[in-house]
Order: C-alpha cells, then sequence, then structure tokens
C-alpha cells in the first residue's frame, strides 16, 4: 500500500533510519527498546521531516515524541496497554510542564493508514 507518495519498502527504512538515529543517541535520549508502533511514528515524522525528541523527559513523566517548534507531545499509545483511551491526569500533569498539546495516535490508526 503506498501513503503519502511512500512505497512499503522505504517505509521500512525510514522507520530503520528513525531506529538508528534514536539508539545512537542523535536526540539526546537513552537508547531503549521501542514498540512497533513508535518506530512507525517515528518514522512518519521523518517522512513529513518534523524535529522531534524520542522519550523525552517532561517532570517526572517520560512522553513517546515531543516536536520541539510547536511543544507539542505525540503519545503513540498501543490499544492493549492503552484499552480505556489516554490518562487523563497524566496529560494534565504534562500540560502544565509548558507543553501545548498532547495528540494521542493508537496503533490502530497508524495501520489504518498503512504505517505500521
Amino acid at each position: 500500500m503506498k501513503e503519502r507518495g511512500h512505497t512499503a519498502a522505504s517505509r521500512l527504512l525510514m522507520a530503520e533510519l528513525a531506529a538508528i538515529r534514536i539508539a545512537e543517541g542523535r536526540h539526546n535520549s537513552q537508547p531503549q527498546l521501542f514498540t512497533k508502533p513508535e518506530l512507525a511514528m517515528a518514522s512518519l515524522l521523518e517522512a513529513w521531516g518534523f524535529e522531534y525528541e524520542p522519550q523525552r523527559v517532561i517532570g517526572t513523566k517520560t512522553v513517546d515524541f515531543y516536536l520541539t517548534g510547536s511543544k507539542t507531545v505525540i503519545e503513540v499509545d498501543g490499544v492493549y496497554w492503552h484499552p480505556d483511551g489516554p490518562d487523563v491526569v497524566r496529560d494534565a500533569y504534562i500540560l502544565a510542564h509548558d507543553v501545548r498539546r498532547i495528540i494521542h495516535v493508537t496503533d490502530l490508526q497508524l495501520k489504518a493508514i498503512g504505517w505500521l
């Protein structure tokens, strides 16, 4: 399936490049294991040219992605671990720490657009 002009092979390559950048610490983060949906989101951010920091610590919380230019947090919520949706108390805490907005993306949404 082709989405936004990218083939399955190019999406895989972008995911691999994103994983390498993350693992090498080019985003000042601790090298960690990332879920498949998080790697898919990283490849989307790479494809669209966004500046981001993965696994950014905000206060006492770690968020999946932080878009530096817009002070936006992107959380990738797998339906297995987040069956009840976003944690509103956690979101309120993050928003109180100089974050303008939080976008929650589910693994099902990534599948629906062909990136997972």
